[in-house]
């Protein structure tokens, strides 16, 4: 007969995160990344408009908007990508096309 798999470890009883948490907190990493590349990779085009501009701007809003207090400190923490510095320099790019 085949062999059984062996039994699943119980989860974490100290509130550590499973491995689809884990999985689900990149996911957001990456996605929060995607609109904020995507935002910095269309600011750098003066061949962009600004409803294009705008538009992007808005969907990294409501995806910021839609995270909870807690996603946004793990984004935070664990974003390798994209440090204080670099947001707040995206940040200023955004004002000076007039799209804060």
């Amino acid at each position: 007969p085949p062999p059984h798999a062996p039994p699943r470890p119980a989860p974490p009883a100290d509130g550590a995160m499973s491995g689809a948490g884990s999985r689900e907190l990149k996911s957001l990493v990456l996605r929060y990344n995607y609109h904020l590349n995507t935002l910095n990779c269309s600011l750098s085009s003066e061949a962009i408009s600004i409803d294009t501009l705008a538009s992007q701007y808005q969907d990294l809003l409501g995806f910021v908007r839609g995270l909870s207090l807690e996603e946004k400190r793990q984004i935070q923490k664990d974003n390798m990508d994209w440090n204080a510095d670099m947001r707040r320099d995206l940040q200023e790019r955004c004002r000076q096309r007039g799209l804060l």
